[in-house]
């Protein structure tokens, strides 16, 4: 009974881990990303520092990192409970999912 139970888990955390990865690829396919989207933004605005601040964006996002370093980035701040920032609200994701 207790091997079943361990077999178990362990192809629960296997599931877990494939499906979490599933979803980070599928995020990631679109071409472009948001930052793309606010750059298009901030210059239709007429804003001349957009290119600069987009650049700023990316590496305090981590998006400058390669696919498998962004994954683990995710990952390892999930389990912290840290879910990031959100980009339209400029707030971190803890306080509006607390709301």
């Amino acid at each position: 009974m207790l091997s079943y139970i361990a077999r178990r888990l362990l192809y629960m955390v296997i599931m877990v881990v494939l499906v979490s990865f599933v979803s980070f690829i599928i995020i990631e396919l679109p071409p472009g990303d948001f930052l793309t989207q606010k750059l298009q933004e901030l210059q239709a605005r007429g804003d001349r520092s957009a290119q600069d601040r987009i650049e700023s964006y990316r590496i305090r996002y981590k998006l400058d990192q390669p696919l498998m370093a962004r994954y683990w980035n995710w990952v390892s701040n999930f389990v912290k409970g840290d879910f990031g920032e959100s980009f339209q609200f400029e707030r971190p994701v803890r306080e509006i999912i607390g709301r």
